[in-house]
């Protein structure tokens, strides 16, 4: 113990290795085990984001299902004419709606007495008042509920919808769900991920299983030790059950009223970091072996002139490039070796190190460069993703009128009167405009991003050029009865350089909004102020909310209250870029809902 002790205290080897393992060895263990760590916790962590972002996605799928299920049957209902049919064609109609949604258990046509009147399948005609969805259809509103099905106790969801004939309800359209078919789109029940087993369900608000691939729990309780109640948020947490620990993603489906639960065997989360640990920890005792090894080598071998080749290095280290060497020559080839590439590596880093400095200028403008790029990919991802799902929302209502008249037209011509054969017609010419509308907007919006529009002004009397606006607007019109165009009489025929069809196209897409947003006449108005000539657009329709003002000539944005009425957000904002074309600006001004909006375009003369 007195000659180790003297060893490392006394000798030069012996300081230079307890150093090593003080300073070198003993730090690189610590910071090695804490990666280990920290390694193993961050891939239990990914496993829980994992689990979380399986139980989210779920939840979105089920939740636009059911909301795919409503409009459906929404559709349907506003296209029936069943109060009109015998029973026998009141059947066959509900039975090839059948066919058509398969996703509802069966389709039924009941009266406001709450009998079921004709169904899609054989079935008793006995009286639903008691379900609460038949309740409230019956009232004039859409409504689902989960309860037992009418002729056992198995759980389905009872969706009914009101049927109008005009703007009388005439009856409920009823179309259950069954649970297996919800079940289907979350999940199929235990799926493998990796060689690894995950189950997902869906529970309601008091804790029962709705929706599980096995059949035996639905309707069941969740075990007390789980959670004590279901939570309001997205979590993952963990439990035991039957001796097994279980990670569990939970996440609430907020229309609703249900929580989407995924589980996965504890075990099977950890397993990737255990054997990621025992691999981290091997490694990490080879190095400290093959450190304690070089240590005793370097500590045995290493003589004065590597302090002084230290003390050089120290020296460089602060910055001075310049100090002297130590003169390696008697102490053999291999330390005069080590003092020479020293040298000589203390010059190449040193014009390294200069390099370097003007590389990293480089890269951080490259770098700059570069997140900007990615900033406006990731705009036009958001923007492509928007557009998408507006233009197929908007799609879906025209599509399932033609497709249900032409259906009726198809099948019962010769039974439909000449009134309801026009009727039906008439219904799908309107979708049919409304299509080509969607689609030249949309059409709109491309040109604008592909092409670089370049405005082509002439010269005119500045009276003549709000005339022929006026008569341009006038003509172009679907509906020109409703335009009432005014022209102040104070303006003049001074001279303006204008791109006349740029300013046409701008009033038009703001009559077609205020013509959309307004059952009254559209007031146009031409006068000229100072420098400008403004063109004021008017209405008395819904009017703008005062929060949505700012906001209101953004790509695919629409006021607040304008969500009863169809419409992708693009005209104002086309007219905003055609403006900025022509070096024109655009105002709205609004007191509100309901108080009409009036728009002006300020024209340099």
């Amino acid at each position: 113990m007195t000659s180790l002790f003297r060893f490392f205290n006394r000798t030069l080897a012996g300081r230079i290795l307890r150093a090593i393992i003080l300073y070198g060895i003993l730090p690189f263990v610590l910071v090695s085990a804490l990666l280990v760590f920290l390694q193993s916790r961050s891939l239990i962590t990914a496993a829980e984001i994992q689990l979380q972002e399986r139980a989210f996605d779920y939840s979105q799928n089920l939740n636009v299902y059911i909301d795919e299920l409503q409009r459906d049957a929404a559709a349907i209902a506003q296209l029936i004419p069943i109060a009109e049919l015998s029973a026998e064609q009141q059947t066959a109609y509900l039975q090839r709606i059948n066919a058509e949604y398969p996703e509802y258990g069966q389709v039924a046509y009941i009266g406001l007495d709450s009998y079921i009147q004709a169904a899609s399948k054989p079935i008793e005609l006995v009286s639903i008042a008691q379900i609460e969805s038949f309740q409230t259809a019956a009232t004039g509103r859409q409504d689902w509920v989960i309860a037992p099905a009418l002729f056992n106790p198995v759980l389905v969801m009872h969706m009914h919808t009101p049927v109008f004939q005009g703007e009388t309800l005439a009856g409920v359209f009823g179309s259950p769900v069954p649970l297996p078919r919800l079940v289907e789109i979350v999940t199929t029940g235990s799926v493998e991920v990796e060689n690894r087993t995950q189950t997902t369900y869906v529970v309601d608000e008091l804790g029962r299983i709705l929706l599980h691939p096995d059949p035996e729990y639905v309707a069941g309780s969740l075990t007390a030790n789980w959670f004590d109640a279901v939570p309001a948020e997205p979590s993952t947490f963990q439990y035991a059950e039957n001796g097994v620990d279980y990670l569990v993603a939970v996440s609430p489906i907020p229309d609703l009223g249900w929580t989407m639960v995924v589980k996965w065997p504890y075990a099977e989360v950890i397993e990737p970091a255990v054997y990621a640990r025992q691999i981290d920890l091997i490694a990490l005792g080879v190095s400290i072996l093959l450190s304690l090894a070089g240590a005793v080598f370097m500590s045995r071998t290493l003589t004065r002139p590597l302090r002084e080749l230290v003390q050089a290095a120290r020296e460089f280290g602060l910055g001075n490039a310049e100090a002297p060497l130590p003169d390696a020559s008697d102490s053999g080839e291999e330390i005069g070796v080590l003092v020479e590439t020293f040298g000589e590596m203390r010059h190449s880093i040193s014009q390294t190190v200069t390099a370097l400095e003007s590389s990293i200028d480089r890269e951080q403008g490259l770098s700059q460069a570069l997140a900007t790029s990615l900033d406006r990919e990731h705009e036009l991802s958001t923007l492509r993703s928007r557009i998408l799902h507006t233009v197929s929302h908007e799609f879906r209502t025209p599509l399932a009128i033609i497709k249900n008249s032409s259906g009726l037209l198809i099948k019962h011509y010769e039974k439909l009167t000449g009134e309801k054969r026009q009727r039906h017609l008439a219904h799908i010419n309107t979708a049919t405009n409304r299509l080509t509308e969607l689609m030249q907007d949309v059409e709109l919006v491309g040109d604008a991003n592909a092409v670089q529009f370049e405005a082509a002004p002439t010269s005119m009397p500045l009276n003549e050029f709000c005339k022929q606006v006026g008569q341009d607007l006038t003509m172009s019109m679907r509906d020109p009865d409703r335009l009432q165009m005014i022209l102040d009489p104070s303006i003049g025929s001074d001279l303006i350089q204008i791109d006349i069809s740029v300013v046409n196209q701008i009033c038009r897409s703001l009559i077609d909004n205020a013509l959309k947003f307004s059952a009254d006449a559209v007031v146009t108005t031409f006068a000229a102020d100072n420098n400008m000539l403004k063109i004021r657009v008017s209405d008395s329709g819904i009017g703008i909310p005062t929060v949505d003002q700012d906001r209101i000539f953004e790509l695919m944005e629409r006021g607040s209250n304008a969500e009863t009425i169809s419409g992708l957000g693009l005209g104002l904002y086309m007219a905003q870029q055609l403006a900025e074309l022509i070096d024109a600006t655009i105002t709205v001004s609004s007191l509100g809902e309901a108080q009409g909006s009036t728009f002006e375009v300020n024209l340099p003369r």
